[in-house]
Protein backbone atom coordinates (compact mmCIF):
# COMPACT_ATOMS: atom_id res chain seq x y z
CA UNK A 1 0.00 0.00 0.00
CA UNK A 2 2.91 2.39 0.71
CA UNK A 3 3.82 2.60 -2.97
CA UNK A 4 0.19 3.13 -3.90
CA UNK A 5 -0.13 5.93 -1.33
CA UNK A 6 3.10 7.54 -2.49
CA UNK A 7 1.87 7.64 -6.09
CA UNK A 8 -1.60 8.94 -5.28
CA UNK A 9 -0.83 11.39 -2.47
CA UNK A 10 1.49 13.57 -4.55
CA UNK A 11 0.86 17.28 -4.91
CA UNK A 12 0.03 17.31 -8.64
CA UNK A 13 -2.48 14.51 -8.16
CA UNK A 14 -3.95 16.19 -5.09
CA UNK A 15 -4.46 19.42 -7.04
CA UNK A 16 -6.13 17.52 -9.92
CA UNK A 17 -8.45 15.78 -7.48
CA UNK A 18 -9.35 19.12 -5.89
CA UNK A 19 -10.29 20.57 -9.28
CA UNK A 20 -12.38 17.52 -10.17
CA UNK A 21 -14.30 17.56 -6.88
CA UNK A 22 -14.88 21.31 -7.17
CA UNK A 23 -16.47 20.82 -10.61
CA UNK A 24 -18.59 18.01 -9.19
CA UNK A 25 -19.78 20.15 -6.27
CA UNK A 26 -20.45 23.13 -8.53
CA UNK A 27 -22.86 20.98 -10.52
CA UNK A 28 -24.60 19.92 -7.31
CA UNK A 29 -24.85 23.59 -6.32
CA UNK A 30 -26.59 24.47 -9.58
CA UNK A 31 -29.22 21.79 -8.98
CA UNK A 32 -29.64 21.84 -5.20
CA UNK A 33 -28.28 25.19 -3.94
CA UNK A 34 -26.02 25.59 -0.87
CA UNK A 35 -27.97 23.39 1.52
CA UNK A 36 -28.19 20.56 -0.97
CA UNK A 37 -24.48 20.77 -1.74
CA UNK A 38 -23.58 20.43 1.95
CA UNK A 39 -25.87 17.41 2.32
CA UNK A 40 -24.26 15.84 -0.73
CA UNK A 41 -20.76 16.41 0.68
CA UNK A 42 -21.69 14.83 4.03
CA UNK A 43 -23.31 11.85 2.29
CA UNK A 44 -20.19 11.30 0.19
CA UNK A 45 -17.95 11.50 3.28
CA UNK A 46 -20.12 8.95 5.12
CA UNK A 47 -20.02 6.55 2.17
CA UNK A 48 -16.22 6.60 2.31
CA UNK A 49 -15.91 6.32 6.09
CA UNK A 50 -14.68 2.71 6.12
CA UNK A 51 -12.38 2.81 3.11
CA UNK A 52 -8.65 2.24 3.34
CA UNK A 53 -8.06 2.70 -0.36
CA UNK A 54 -5.52 5.51 -0.87
CA UNK A 55 -7.38 7.13 -3.76
CA UNK A 56 -10.73 7.05 -1.99
CA UNK A 57 -9.14 8.39 1.21
CA UNK A 58 -7.78 11.34 -0.78
CA UNK A 59 -11.28 12.00 -2.09
CA UNK A 60 -12.65 11.76 1.44
CA UNK A 61 -10.05 14.23 2.78
CA UNK A 62 -10.85 16.78 0.06
CA UNK A 63 -14.57 16.38 0.78
CA UNK A 64 -13.90 16.99 4.49
CA UNK A 65 -12.09 20.18 3.57
CA UNK A 66 -14.93 21.12 1.19
CA UNK A 67 -17.48 20.72 4.00
CA UNK A 68 -15.46 22.98 6.30
CA UNK A 69 -14.97 25.62 3.59
CA UNK A 70 -18.68 25.46 2.78
CA UNK A 71 -19.55 26.02 6.42
CA UNK A 72 -17.19 28.99 6.67
CA UNK A 73 -18.87 30.63 3.67
CA UNK A 74 -22.50 29.61 4.14
CA UNK A 75 -22.93 27.93 7.54
CA UNK A 76 -24.88 24.72 8.05
CA UNK A 77 -22.76 22.70 10.46
CA UNK A 78 -22.94 22.42 14.24
CA UNK A 79 -19.87 22.60 16.49
CA UNK A 80 -19.85 18.85 17.03
CA UNK A 81 -19.91 18.26 13.27
CA UNK A 82 -17.04 20.72 12.76
CA UNK A 83 -14.95 19.02 15.44
CA UNK A 84 -15.74 15.59 13.98
CA UNK A 85 -14.72 16.68 10.47
CA UNK A 86 -11.48 18.18 11.82
CA UNK A 87 -10.67 14.90 13.57
CA UNK A 88 -11.51 12.95 10.42
CA UNK A 89 -9.15 15.11 8.38
CA UNK A 90 -6.29 14.60 10.81
CA UNK A 91 -6.97 10.86 11.06
CA UNK A 92 -6.91 10.44 7.27
CA UNK A 93 -3.54 12.18 7.06
CA UNK A 94 -2.18 10.00 9.87
CA UNK A 95 -3.41 6.76 8.32
CA UNK A 96 -1.92 7.47 4.89
CA UNK A 97 1.36 8.49 6.48
CA UNK A 98 1.37 12.24 5.85
CA UNK A 99 3.47 13.81 8.61
CA UNK A 100 3.89 17.45 9.61
CA UNK A 101 7.16 19.08 8.65
CA UNK A 102 9.25 18.96 5.51
CA UNK A 103 7.50 16.41 3.29
CA UNK A 104 5.86 17.60 0.08
CA UNK A 105 2.23 17.13 1.16
CA UNK A 106 2.49 18.47 4.72
CA UNK A 107 0.76 21.58 3.36
CA UNK A 108 -2.52 19.67 3.82
CA UNK A 109 -2.11 20.05 7.59
CA UNK A 110 -1.61 23.78 7.11
CA UNK A 111 -4.74 24.06 4.95
CA UNK A 112 -6.79 22.14 7.51
CA UNK A 113 -5.73 24.35 10.42
CA UNK A 114 -6.19 27.50 8.30
CA UNK A 115 -9.86 26.78 7.59
CA UNK A 116 -10.44 25.90 11.25
CA UNK A 117 -8.92 29.27 12.17
CA UNK A 118 -11.28 31.01 9.74
CA UNK A 119 -14.28 29.23 11.25
CA UNK A 120 -13.28 30.15 14.81
CA UNK A 121 -12.79 33.77 13.76
CA UNK A 122 -16.23 33.92 12.13
CA UNK A 123 -17.70 32.60 15.42
CA UNK A 124 -15.89 35.37 17.38
CA UNK A 125 -13.65 32.74 19.01
CA UNK A 126 -10.55 34.85 18.57
CA UNK A 127 -8.14 32.98 20.86
CA UNK A 128 -8.98 29.66 19.18
CA UNK A 129 -8.61 31.32 15.77
CA UNK A 130 -5.12 32.52 16.67
CA UNK A 131 -4.21 29.08 18.04
CA UNK A 132 -5.17 27.34 14.79
CA UNK A 133 -3.47 30.01 12.70
CA UNK A 134 -0.23 29.51 14.64
CA UNK A 135 -0.46 25.75 14.18
CA UNK A 136 -1.04 26.26 10.47
CA UNK A 137 2.11 28.37 10.22
CA UNK A 138 4.32 25.96 12.18
CA UNK A 139 3.09 22.54 11.13
CA UNK A 140 4.51 22.54 7.61
CA UNK A 141 7.34 24.19 5.69
CA UNK A 142 5.54 26.58 3.36
CA UNK A 143 6.55 29.13 0.71
CA UNK A 144 7.15 32.72 1.83
CA UNK A 145 3.91 33.98 0.26
CA UNK A 146 1.90 31.45 2.24
CA UNK A 147 3.72 32.44 5.42
CA UNK A 148 2.97 36.10 4.72
CA UNK A 149 -0.76 35.32 4.63
CA UNK A 150 -0.43 33.29 7.82
CA UNK A 151 1.33 36.20 9.53
CA UNK A 152 -1.45 38.50 8.35
CA UNK A 153 -3.95 36.14 9.97
CA UNK A 154 -1.93 35.90 13.18
CA UNK A 155 -1.54 39.67 13.30
CA UNK A 156 -5.26 40.18 12.80
CA UNK A 157 -6.17 37.71 15.55
CA UNK A 158 -3.54 39.07 17.96
CA UNK A 159 -4.79 42.62 17.51
CA UNK A 160 -8.38 41.56 18.12
CA UNK A 161 -7.27 39.97 21.39
CA UNK A 162 -5.66 43.27 22.41
CA UNK A 163 -2.09 42.07 21.89
CA UNK A 164 -0.96 44.91 19.63
CA UNK A 165 2.77 44.30 20.10
CA UNK A 166 2.42 40.67 18.97
CA UNK A 167 0.28 41.82 16.06
CA UNK A 168 2.91 44.32 14.94
CA UNK A 169 5.62 41.65 15.11
CA UNK A 170 3.61 39.20 12.98
CA UNK A 171 2.59 41.86 10.45
CA UNK A 172 6.15 43.12 10.01
CA UNK A 173 7.26 39.54 9.38
CA UNK A 174 4.48 39.14 6.84
CA UNK A 175 5.43 42.35 5.07
CA UNK A 176 8.98 41.10 4.62
CA UNK A 177 7.80 37.77 3.19
CA UNK A 178 5.48 38.83 0.37
CA UNK A 179 5.85 40.35 -3.05
CA UNK A 180 2.13 40.05 -3.83
CA UNK A 181 0.71 43.62 -4.11
CA UNK A 182 -2.71 42.80 -2.65
CA UNK A 183 -1.26 40.95 0.35
CA UNK A 184 1.23 43.77 0.95
CA UNK A 185 -1.56 46.36 0.85
CA UNK A 186 -3.66 44.42 3.36
CA UNK A 187 -0.71 43.94 5.71
CA UNK A 188 0.25 47.62 5.52
CA UNK A 189 -3.24 48.77 6.46
CA UNK A 190 -3.46 46.30 9.33
CA UNK A 191 0.00 47.36 10.54
CA UNK A 192 -1.06 51.03 10.54
CA UNK A 193 -4.09 50.12 12.63
CA UNK A 194 -2.06 48.01 15.06
CA UNK A 195 0.50 50.77 15.58
CA UNK A 196 -2.22 53.37 16.11
CA UNK A 197 -3.95 51.22 18.71
CA UNK A 198 -0.61 50.49 20.41
CA UNK A 199 -0.13 54.23 20.90
CA UNK A 200 2.90 54.40 18.59
CA UNK A 201 1.57 57.54 16.97
CA UNK A 202 4.69 58.96 15.31
CA UNK A 203 5.49 55.59 13.73
CA UNK A 204 1.88 55.41 12.58
CA UNK A 205 2.09 58.79 10.88
CA UNK A 206 5.31 57.81 9.12
CA UNK A 207 3.87 54.50 7.92
CA UNK A 208 0.71 56.22 6.64
CA UNK A 209 2.77 58.73 4.66
CA UNK A 210 4.91 55.96 3.21
CA UNK A 211 1.90 53.76 2.41
CA UNK A 212 -0.08 56.49 0.67
CA UNK A 213 2.43 56.30 -2.20
CA UNK A 214 2.53 52.50 -2.32
CA UNK A 215 -0.96 51.07 -1.76
CA UNK A 216 -2.92 50.39 -4.94
CA UNK A 217 -5.93 48.37 -3.79
CA UNK A 218 -8.93 50.71 -3.64
CA UNK A 219 -10.50 49.23 -0.50
CA UNK A 220 -7.13 49.40 1.26
CA UNK A 221 -6.74 53.03 0.16
CA UNK A 222 -10.11 53.84 1.76
CA UNK A 223 -9.17 52.13 5.00
CA UNK A 224 -5.76 53.82 5.07
CA UNK A 225 -7.46 57.20 4.72
CA UNK A 226 -9.82 56.27 7.55
CA UNK A 227 -6.87 55.35 9.75
CA UNK A 228 -5.29 58.73 9.03
CA UNK A 229 -8.54 60.53 9.91
CA UNK A 230 -9.01 58.56 13.14
CA UNK A 231 -5.41 59.26 14.13
CA UNK A 232 -6.12 62.97 13.71
CA UNK A 233 -9.38 62.64 15.68
CA UNK A 234 -7.53 61.01 18.58
CA UNK A 235 -4.95 63.76 18.70
CA UNK A 236 -7.30 66.72 18.27
CA UNK A 237 -10.82 65.57 19.25
CA UNK A 238 -11.87 67.21 15.98
CA UNK A 239 -14.26 65.09 13.92
CA UNK A 240 -14.78 67.59 11.09
CA UNK A 241 -12.90 65.58 8.47
CA UNK A 242 -14.49 62.34 9.62
CA UNK A 243 -17.92 63.90 9.19
CA UNK A 244 -16.99 65.37 5.80
CA UNK A 245 -15.84 62.10 4.22
CA UNK A 246 -18.89 60.15 5.46
CA UNK A 247 -21.47 62.54 4.00
CA UNK A 248 -23.81 61.16 1.35
CA UNK A 249 -21.95 60.49 -1.87
CA UNK A 250 -18.50 61.00 -0.36
CA UNK A 251 -15.67 58.45 -0.21
CA UNK A 252 -16.62 56.84 3.11
CA UNK A 253 -20.41 56.92 2.81
CA UNK A 254 -20.74 53.28 3.94
CA UNK A 255 -22.52 51.65 6.84
CA UNK A 256 -19.46 50.61 8.85
CA UNK A 257 -17.85 54.06 8.64
CA UNK A 258 -21.12 55.84 9.47
CA UNK A 259 -21.66 53.73 12.55
CA UNK A 260 -18.06 54.13 13.66
CA UNK A 261 -18.42 57.88 13.22
CA UNK A 262 -21.44 57.80 15.52
CA UNK A 263 -19.46 56.03 18.24
CA UNK A 264 -16.60 58.52 17.89
CA UNK A 265 -19.09 61.36 18.33
CA UNK A 266 -20.85 59.68 21.26
CA UNK A 267 -17.53 59.08 23.00
CA UNK A 268 -16.48 62.73 22.88
CA UNK A 269 -16.57 64.81 26.08
CA UNK A 270 -18.91 67.36 24.43
CA UNK A 271 -22.27 66.74 22.78
CA UNK A 272 -21.63 69.09 19.86
CA UNK A 273 -20.33 66.34 17.57
CA UNK A 274 -23.48 64.26 17.96
CA UNK A 275 -25.50 67.32 16.95
CA UNK A 276 -23.44 67.71 13.78
CA UNK A 277 -24.13 64.28 12.33
CA UNK A 278 -26.81 64.89 9.68
CA UNK A 279 -27.37 61.30 8.59
CA UNK A 280 -27.49 59.76 12.06
CA UNK A 281 -29.99 61.75 14.09
CA UNK A 282 -29.86 59.47 17.08
CA UNK A 283 -32.02 56.38 16.36
CA UNK A 284 -33.85 57.11 13.10
CA UNK A 285 -30.79 57.46 10.90
CA UNK A 286 -29.34 54.17 12.07
CA UNK A 287 -32.41 52.08 11.27
CA UNK A 288 -31.86 52.46 7.52
CA UNK A 289 -28.17 51.53 7.51
CA UNK A 290 -27.36 48.36 5.59
CA UNK A 291 -25.47 46.42 8.24
CA UNK A 292 -25.39 43.00 6.60
CA UNK A 293 -21.72 42.55 7.45
CA UNK A 294 -21.72 44.69 10.61
CA UNK A 295 -24.50 43.21 12.71
CA UNK A 296 -22.80 43.55 16.09
CA UNK A 297 -21.69 47.10 15.35
CA UNK A 298 -25.15 48.12 14.20
CA UNK A 299 -26.90 46.58 17.19
CA UNK A 300 -24.65 48.30 19.71
CA UNK A 301 -24.57 51.64 17.90
CA UNK A 302 -28.34 51.69 17.53
CA UNK A 303 -28.86 50.89 21.22
CA UNK A 304 -26.54 53.72 22.29
CA UNK A 305 -28.23 56.12 19.86
CA UNK A 306 -31.70 55.21 21.12
CA UNK A 307 -30.52 55.70 24.69
CA UNK A 308 -30.32 59.44 23.94
CA UNK A 309 -34.06 59.57 23.18
CA UNK A 310 -35.41 61.33 26.27
CA UNK A 311 -39.03 60.56 25.30
CA UNK A 312 -38.38 56.92 26.28
CA UNK A 313 -38.43 56.14 30.03
CA UNK A 314 -34.92 55.99 31.46
CA UNK A 315 -35.37 52.52 32.96
CA UNK A 316 -36.26 51.15 29.53
CA UNK A 317 -33.26 52.82 27.89
CA UNK A 318 -30.81 51.52 30.46
CA UNK A 319 -32.32 48.03 30.19
CA UNK A 320 -31.74 48.06 26.43
CA UNK A 321 -28.13 49.14 26.96
CA UNK A 322 -27.65 46.20 29.31
CA UNK A 323 -28.86 43.78 26.62
CA UNK A 324 -26.11 44.71 24.16
CA UNK A 325 -23.23 44.78 26.68
CA UNK A 326 -22.38 41.07 26.29
CA UNK A 327 -22.02 41.56 22.53
CA UNK A 328 -19.26 44.14 22.81
CA UNK A 329 -16.51 41.59 23.43
CA UNK A 330 -17.73 39.60 20.41
CA UNK A 331 -17.20 42.46 17.97
CA UNK A 332 -14.87 41.50 15.11
CA UNK A 333 -12.59 44.54 15.55
CA UNK A 334 -10.91 45.72 18.73
CA UNK A 335 -11.25 49.43 17.84
CA UNK A 336 -15.01 48.96 17.63
CA UNK A 337 -14.95 47.38 21.09
CA UNK A 338 -13.01 50.37 22.44
CA UNK A 339 -15.44 52.85 20.85
CA UNK A 340 -18.45 50.97 22.19
CA UNK A 341 -17.14 50.97 25.76
CA UNK A 342 -16.29 54.68 25.76
CA UNK A 343 -19.55 55.71 24.05
CA UNK A 344 -21.56 53.68 26.56
CA UNK A 345 -19.56 55.05 29.50
CA UNK A 346 -20.22 58.61 28.26
CA UNK A 347 -23.96 58.06 28.09
CA UNK A 348 -24.05 56.58 31.61
CA UNK A 349 -21.92 59.40 32.99
CA UNK A 350 -24.12 62.05 31.37
CA UNK A 351 -27.11 60.41 33.01
CA UNK A 352 -25.39 60.41 36.42
CA UNK A 353 -25.26 56.62 36.63
CA UNK A 354 -21.78 56.87 38.07
CA UNK A 355 -21.39 53.32 39.36
CA UNK A 356 -22.35 51.85 36.00
CA UNK A 357 -20.29 54.44 34.15
CA UNK A 358 -17.23 53.49 36.21
CA UNK A 359 -17.71 49.78 35.48
CA UNK A 360 -18.01 50.36 31.73
CA UNK A 361 -15.22 52.93 31.61
CA UNK A 362 -12.83 50.53 33.33
CA UNK A 363 -13.40 48.11 30.44
CA UNK A 364 -12.24 50.82 28.04
CA UNK A 365 -9.32 51.74 30.26
CA UNK A 366 -8.12 48.16 30.77
CA UNK A 367 -8.29 47.39 27.06
CA UNK A 368 -6.37 50.60 26.30
CA UNK A 369 -3.68 49.60 28.80
CA UNK A 370 -3.45 46.12 27.29
CA UNK A 371 -3.10 47.44 23.74
CA UNK A 372 -0.44 49.96 24.75
CA UNK A 373 1.41 47.60 27.13
CA UNK A 374 0.57 49.83 30.07
CA UNK A 375 1.48 53.13 28.43
CA UNK A 376 -2.02 54.63 28.13
CA UNK A 377 -5.43 54.17 29.70
CA UNK A 378 -7.00 56.22 26.89
CA UNK A 379 -5.66 54.91 23.60
CA UNK A 380 -8.26 56.77 21.51
CA UNK A 381 -7.66 60.11 23.23
CA UNK A 382 -11.33 60.51 24.18
CA UNK A 383 -11.27 60.21 27.95
CA UNK A 384 -8.86 62.63 29.64
CA UNK A 385 -11.68 63.91 31.83
CA UNK A 386 -12.88 60.43 32.80
CA UNK A 387 -9.35 59.30 33.64
CA UNK A 388 -9.05 62.21 36.08
CA UNK A 389 -12.19 61.24 38.04
CA UNK A 390 -11.94 59.65 41.47
CA UNK A 391 -14.69 57.11 40.86
CA UNK A 392 -14.94 55.96 44.47
CA UNK A 393 -15.84 59.52 45.48
CA UNK A 394 -18.47 59.59 42.77
CA UNK A 395 -20.01 56.48 44.31
CA UNK A 396 -20.63 58.27 47.60
CA UNK A 397 -22.55 61.16 46.10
Amino acid sequence: MAQNVFEIWRRPNIEREKIGIKKELDQVLLSHREEGRLLYIIEQINQLSETRDAEKMLRRFILVMSALVHHYRFGGLGKRQINDLAMQGQEILRVVGVKPGHNQVAFLYSELHSILSDIHHSNHEFAQALWERQLSAKIAIMPAEHMARQNLGMGTCSLRLGNAALAIHALKNGLSQTEDPHTRDRIRVQLVKAMRLAGRLEETRELIQESENIIRDESCKLELQWQRVTLHASASQDLSEMIAITRKGMSHDASSYLMELYLWAAGQPKMKWLDRIPALDRSSGLVNINAQHHGQLQSITQSIAEAYDSTVPFIKRISEIKKVMPRIRDMPFVDHELLSWIAMARWLYRNRSYELAATVFMEYKSLSLKLSEGASGDILGLADDLLAINWTEKYSR
